[in-house]
């Protein structure tokens, strides 16, 4: 029954710190995150950690439904043709942008004295791009539709599928009984597979569920239907081995053509205003504190770790650039746009925490990283960014 007083306290605490945030000027995640340090046992002790029991387990279902929306909205949202026009560059700068963050996250760890495969799954997060905060700043810029916003997102679009495909692939060999190797190819085949099926049965499901709503005589019945599939393909995924993200995010990239997309985006909101922070409270109770504690070795080794790691994140998409040849786009800004990890990072460390890849430690290191990188891109985007006209770029 205790969930029935700490779901309120949880939503409410949120929504409250989250506005608080946005006055600042922050990512209303941040004052979400702050929530659930202040809740959990590293202060208040009123959120125990959802391994831990204590009325946890309900609030991580809850929090993995709204996760999943989340993801699924992310996948919905994206224009697969505006994808496929600039699929060349955006496939070259997203692996890059990928590579670069990935090796230097892990050289960074190993040289820390931690494991290759917890050092490379911290890589891992680093190769995430938010497009929820890019294509927000990209907006507040007047530079939404332009040539240089749409090799951004598509880049940030591809470099999301392929950090879904190699959190699967690092996730499989955690689990792996044989091959290293073996277990890597099989994730990967895995991922690649879910995401050709579910885009090849897209259009049946799309068409699916606009005739049962016109049967049924009523809207909603879209929005039924949709989420029940993005539930049940959330669930195949799972089955089949891989993360639910990569299941929802795969549902969304399917019902990217929906011809009621953009209502199934404004009927969405809610859920995800009302679900998806009770995750973010989570990710900030899993927070420990005292391993961020100055006074102590621990303390500062977390800390410091934090720093490299966060100069990494940021070098290694401000690098990437060296693969943009075009001329008609800021070559800079442009990986400044890739610099926020957002929503999608904080995804992958918790999934580090959950399957038990991460330590504690190095999951506040990595949510200290995340948070920054949130902060950092949009100031270094905002700086970048050519003056003038931005329809022209």
């Amino acid at each position: 029954m205790k969930i029935y007083w700490l779901l309120p306290l949880v939503l409410v605490s949120a929504r409250l710190l989250g506005a608080v945030a946005r006055r600042w000027g922050l990512p209303a995640v941040v004052g979400e995150i702050l929530a659930g340090v202040a809740l959990g046992p590293s202060l208040l002790g009123v959120l125990e950690l959802p391994h831990h029991g204590a009325g946890g387990e309900p609030l991580l279902a809850l929090a993995q439904i709204g996760l999943c929306v989340l993801l699924f909205r992310v996948g919905l949202e994206t224009d697969l043709e505006n994808v496929r026009r600039v699929a060349a560059p955006a496939a070259i700068l997203a692996v890059v942008g990928m590579l670069f963050p990935l090796a230097l996250g892990a050289l960074v760890s190993i040289a820390a004295g931690i494991s290759p495969l917890p050092a490379l799954f911290i890589g891992a997060t680093l190769t995430a791009t938010s497009i929820g905060v890019t294509a927000s700043v990209l907006e507040e810029l007047g530079a939404g539709g332009t040539r240089a916003a749409t090799l951004i997102l598509g880049v940030a679009v591809i470099d999301d599928v392929l950090g879904l495909v190699l959190l699967a692939a690092l996730i499989g060999t955690n689990a792996a009984q044989g091959g290293v190797g073996l277990e890597i190819g099989i994730a990967i085949a895995q991922a690649v597979a879910f995401l050709g099926a579910a885009l090849w049965l897209g259009r049946p499901l799309a068409q699916a569920t606009l005739r049962l709503s016109r049967w049924t005589r009523s809207r909603s019945t879209v929005l039924v239907l949709v989420f029940s599939a993005l539930l049940i393909t959330a669930w195949a995924a799972k089955a089949a081995g891989l993360e639910l993200i990569v299941g929802a995010y795969a549902a969304g990239l399917a019902l990217a053509r929906h011809p009621e997309r953009e209502w199934l985006e404004q009927e969405l909101e809610p859920v995800i205003e009302l679900f998806t922070p009770i995750f973010f409270v989570l990710v900030g109770s899993a927070i420990a504190l005292d391993s961020l504690a100055v006074h102590t070795a621990s303390g500062r080794f977390t800390l410091a770790l934090a720093g490299l790691l966060f100069a990494a994140a940021v070098a290694g998409k401000l690098v990437a650039r060296l693969a943009l040849r075009r001329r008609d786009v800021p070559a800079l800004a442009v990986g400044a746009a890739l610099v926020p990890r957002g929503e999608v990072g904080l995804v992958f460390a918790q999934v580090g925490l959950g399957e038990g890849i991460l330590r504690p430690d190095l999951f506040a290191a990595l949510a200290l990283v995340i948070t920054a990188t949130t902060l950092a891109g949009p100031v270094l985007l905002r700086w970048l960014w050519p003056r003038g006209d931005p329809r022209t770029l």
